[in-house]
C-alpha cells in the first residue's frame, strides 16, 4: 500500500484481509508506505513516522491497521532490502546447491525416447496384444483349467452324505477308500454257532466276547461318485486351494435326524410317509448354502491369476519405460480396472448364489429325476446291507466296496444277494427318510451341474 494517507474507508475491510495473509501470501506480507509528493525529501521520513502514529491533524491512519505498525513506514522497506542483500551470496549457494543436485539426479535417467508419444503407444498397443494371447496362451489356459477343475471337484467332493443306521453302534465309512470298520470287526456268531460256544480257542473266545452286544446297524456316510468325466479331475492335493472345503458335507445328514425332522414339521393326522416340503427344502438350500465359502476362493484365486498375468504384459510390454512414471500409473490404473471389474463379478456371483439359495426351485426336472434314481441306487444298496448284515443274514465280514471299483461279475452277484434277502428282511422302517436323503442329493447335483455347466 503506497499512498496510505489516501486509503479510501471503504477498503479498509479488504487491506486488513491482505494484512492478515487471509488472501494469497505475497512475499513477505503486505507493507503500508505514505511519502506524500508535496512533502520535501529530507522531511518525508519524519512525516510518515507521525502519520502512522496518528500525530497528524486532518489525516487520520485507521486504528484497524494499529496491529501491524512494524510494517508500516519506508524505513521498514528499506531493513528489508539490507538484510536481503546480505543473503544474497548464501541463497546464491543454495541454489546452486540445489542445481548440482536435481541435474545429478536428471543424469542417472535414461535418455527420452526422439518420439516419446509414439513409445508410449507402441508399448500400450504391445501390451494390449500380449493380453490377448496371453487369454489364449497354453498355460494361462492350463491354470485356470486346473482351477475349474479344482473348483468342479470340490463342488462334487462336499455333497452332503448320509448316516443310514438307526443305531449308535459300530459305524463302516465308505466316503474314502473301500469300505473297513472303524474299529476291528466281531464275527457275528450265527444261530447255528451255539453248538460251537463249548469249544472256544483264545481269537474264538476273543470274536464271541466282541459279539456279546448285538449290533443292529452301521453307519454308511454317502459321498456318490462322480462319473467317469469328471472322475478325472484334480484332487485335494496340497496345491488345491480347495482341499480344506474337503469335509464341508461329510455327515451333513442322518436319517435319525430326518425322521425328528418330518415329525417336528408335520401336522396332526398327516400319513407317516407324507413328507412336509419344507423339510425337503431346508435340507436341500441348507446343502447348496455351502457353497458360498469354495465360491469366494474361486474368485479370488481366478482374479490373482488375472493379474499375474497381466502384471506379466505389462512389465514385458512396458520394459523400455520401467524407470519412467507412466509404468507406475500403468500398474496402478492396471491394478483398479482388474479389482473393479472382480468387485462386479463377485456382485453378479453373489446374486446368483442369493437365488439359488433363496428357495428351492427345479431347473430341469429329467436331470433332477435322474441324479435322485442315482443316489437312491447307491443308498439303498448301502441300507439293505446294514440291515442284512444287523439280521445275520449275510456274511458280517462282507466287504462293501464302491461301485465303480467292482466288476461286471462282482456287481451282478451282489445285486442278486440283495434281491434273493432284502425281501426277508420286510419292509425298511426309515423307508421315508431314505427318500428324502436321495430327494436331497438328487437336487444338489442337479443343481451343482447348472452351476457349473
Amino acid at each position: 500500500m503506497t499512498k496510505a494517507d489516501q486509503l479510501p474507508p471503504q477498503n479498509i475491510s479488504n487491506w486488513l484481509s491482505m494484512f492478515r495473509n487471509e488472501k494469497p501470501l505475497v512475499g513477505h506480507g503486505f507493507f503500508a508506505t505514505s511519502r506524500p509528493p508535496d512533502q520535501a525529501l529530507e522531511n518525508a521520513a519524519k512525516w510518515e513516522e507521525l502519520f502512522f502514529n496518528r500525530e497528524i491533524s486532518g489525516i487520520q491512519w485507521p486504528t484497524e491497521f494499529a496491529e501491524f505498525k512494524d510494517r508500516c513506514g519506508v524505513e521498514v522497506l528499506l531493513r528489508l532490502g539490507e538484510a536481503f542483500t546480505e543473503s544474497l551470496p548464501s541463497i546464491k549457494n543454495t541454489v546452486f546447491t540445489r542445481l548440482k543436485v536435481i541435474e545429478s539426479e536428471l543424469a542417472a535417467l535414461p535418455e527420452l525416447p526422439p518420439n516419446v508419444e509414439h513409445e508410449v503407444k507402441k508399448s500400450l498397443f504391445d501390451f494390449l496384444h500380449q493380453m490377448k494371447t496371453a487369454m489364449k496362451n497354453t498355460a494361462f489356459s492350463s491354470e485356470w483349467n486346473a482351477l475349474n477343475s479344482q473348483f468342479q471337484d470340490c463342488i462334487f467332493r462336499i455333497k452332503p452324505t448320509c448316516t443310514v443306521k438307526d443305531s449308535e453302534l459300530q459305524t463302516i465309512d465308505i466316503s474314502g477308500a473301500d469300505s473297513e470298520p472303524t474299529t476291528p470287526t466281531p464275527h457275528r456268531p450265527r444261530p447255528t454257532d451255539s453248538t460251537m460256544r463249548n469249544f472256544t480257542t483264545p481269537s474264538r473266545r476273543q470274536r464271541q466276547e466282541g459279539a456279546a452286544t448285538p449290533v443292529k446297524n452301521e453307519e454308511i456316510p454317502m459321498a456318490m461318485s462322480r462319473t467317469s468325466s469328471v472322475v478325472g479331475g484334480s484332487g485335494a492335493g496340497a496345491s488345491d486351494p480347495f482341499a480344506k472345503y474337503s469335509n464341508l458335507g461329510r455327515l451333513a445328514m442322518d436319517i435319525r435326524n430326518i425322521r425328528s425332522e418330518i415329525l417336528s414339521k408335520k401336522r396332526p393326522g398327516m400319513p407317516r410317509d407324507l413328507v412336509p416340503d419344507e423339510v425337503r427344502e431346508n435340507l436341500c438350500l441348507k446343502a447348496v448354502r455351502k457353497w458360498e465359502a469354495p465360491l469366494e476362493t474361486y474368485i479370488s484365486k481366478t482374479a490373482e491369476l488375472l493379474k499375474k498375468t497381466a502384471n506379466t504384459a505389462l512389465e514385458s510390454s512396458l520394459e523400455s519405460l520401467r524407470s519412467r512414471l507412466i509404468f507406475k500409473d500403468c500398474r496402478k490404473y492396471l491394478g483398479e480396472f482388474i479389482d473393479k471389474t472382480v468387485a462386479s463379478q463377485r456382485a453378479r456371483l453373489a446374486e446368483i448364489f442369493g437365488s439359488e439359495t433363496y428357495q428351492l426351485y427345479m431347473m430341469n426336472d429329467d436331470a433332477f429325476h435322474r441324479y435322485k434314481a442315482q443316489e437312491m441306487e447307491q443308498l439303498t444298496r448301502m441300507r439293505g446291507i446294514i440291515r442284512l448284515k444287523a439280521l445275520t443274514l449275510i456274511d458280517w465280514t462282507y466287504s462293501i466296496k464302491k461301485l465303480e471299483r467292482m466288476s461286471e461279475e462282482e456287481k451282478a452277484k451282489e445285486r442278486k444277494m440283495l434281491d434273493t434277502n432284502l425281501p426277508k428282511a420286510g419292509k425298511d422302517p426309515y423307508d421315508t427318510e431314505i427318500e428324502v436323503a436321495g430327494f436331497v442329493r438328487g437336487y444338489y447335483m442337479s443343481m451343482s451341474f447348472h452351476l457349473l455347466f
